[in-house]
């Protein structure tokens, strides 16, 4: 089956509509991809007969009807649907929005922050990014490793979005695996949790670390 070529999130995932959002960087966009979108997520029992609402790359949210993995037609807005919130509105992905005291170290205080682990694997399709609430007094450094467990419980990851962006090794490897999805994640994060750089990403006045983690051999499927 043919991948979709857009690059989406979900956003919400509940038991009468899924919303997707896109990420503006696309070869291309929902709208012109919503036949391939609706294919795959059905294909990964990511949809059912549950509504599909999506945001664009303008702003626009409406919806796209499908059957049984097929699409059938847009419709535009989202009549019986309360309103949903906007991408950044609701994901922080751009850092700390609100500052909260957590802790007292060595008579001084630190305070927590949002850090974004990317992960960098060939099991990911797309390096793999999650926001993480970093309530540590440093963050690592270079050559350092990092313990999955840091990202795979983050109250702010969503394990949809890391299925559907395996790629077909990694699509393979966790299959043969026999084992849950989080489980696997941390598998493959055992061979992926050398910090290999950081940046720090500014949006105002908010600073955003952004900690690269590497594999540091590929890991073996089972065969």
């Amino acid at each position: 089956m043919k991948e979709p070529s857009s690059k989406f999130l979900i956003l919400h995932d509940t038991p009468e509509y899924v919303y997707i959002v896109d990420t503006g960087e696309n070869v291309k966009s929902i709208t012109n991809d919503a036949k391939a979108i609706v294919r795959f997520l059905y294909s990964k029992h990511l949809l059912g007969n549950r509504r599909l609402i999506y945001r664009d790359s303008s702003g626009q949210r409406d919806e796209i009807l499908h059957e049984k993995g097929k699409f059938l037609d847009f419709s535009p807005g989202f009549d019986g649907i309360p309103d949903l919130p906007n991408y950044n509105d609701e994901v922080p992905l751009k850092g700390v929005t609100e500052q909260e005291k957590s802790a007292e170290t060595n008579n001084a205080f630190f305070y927590s922050i949002f850090v974004k682990f990317v992960i960098t694997s060939r099991y990911f399709f797309y390096p793999a990014e999650v926001l993480v609430k970093w309530d540590f007094p440093y963050i690592p450094r270079v050559g350092e490793t990092v313990s999955g467990w840091v990202w795979i419980e983050s109250k702010h990851i969503k394990l949809e979005n890391l299925y559907i962006n395996l790629s077909a090794d990694g699509q393979d490897f966790f299959e043969k695996s026999g084992l849950d999805f989080v489980n696997w994640l941390y598998e493959v994060s055992i061979e992926c949790d050398i910090v290999s750089s950081i940046d720090y990403v500014r949006d105002c006045d908010i600073i955003t670390p952004c900690i690269y983690l590497s594999e540091d051999e590929p890991l073996k499927i089972p065969k």
